[in-house]
């Protein structure tokens, strides 16, 4: 965690960011539950939930429990805004196949060994421009720089849109010179 605190606040006072979600904080798990629950009925139909619902009143079964349960309905809403009890379903089984665990107030995962804290970043301009493009890397390279001090052996992996961007544009420029140095000798022999 001291890596990815030390280069989240190297991220975070990067101008070339307009936006950083790192800390996860009850507003936001509330706001992504509310998003999801907007579209409660198109959520509810998982493979297991399906599997229960047809003929014999299987998904009656499964919610008949949280009925009487002393903690409420899994999903938030309400008896009439999900009778069934699908929604709460169908997050618990997402919870079930999601990688990423909230950890000190951080999405973390976990793989081979090694642990990752997820950091999402939105760019202040576009990601096509490269001013934008340049910023990007160097707030990177100086996020792995304060990682690595926090922590010898920590790494910043990073993807999105503006790094694939940044590389092709760099290939691009390297295909120029490439083809611009052939002309140049191409036509410095054909004038000789």
């Amino acid at each position: 965690m001291r890596a990815a605190d030390a280069s989240s606040a190297v991220l975070g006072r990067a101008a070339v960011f307009s936006r950083m979600v790192y800390a996860v904080d009850g507003a936001a798990v509330e706001a992504w539950r509310s998003f999801f629950a907007r579209t409660a009925r198109g959520c509810s139909a998982t493979p297991s939930g399906a599997a229960g619902g047809g003929e014999g009143g299987g998904g009656v079964r499964r919610a008949l429990p949280w009925f009487h349960s002393p903690i409420g309905f899994p999903g938030g809403l309400t008896l009439r805004d999900d009778p069934l009890q699908l929604f709460g379903q169908w997050q618990l089984e997402r919870a079930r196949l999601n990688r990423l665990a909230v950890v000190q107030d951080r999405l973390v995962a976990a793989a081979d060994g090694r642990t990752y804290v997820a950091a999402l970043l939105e760019t202040e301009g576009s990601a096509f421009a490269q001013d934008t493009q340049r910023q990007v890397v160097a707030a990177l390279a100086e996020a792995r720089a304060a990682a690595l001090r926090a922590a010898p052996g920590a790494d910043v992996l990073a993807a999105g849109v503006v790094l694939h961007a940044a590389a092709a544009t760099s290939q691009a420029q390297g295909e120029m010179s490439l083809v611009g140095i052939g002309s140049l000798v191409g036509t410095a022999i054909l004038l000789s």
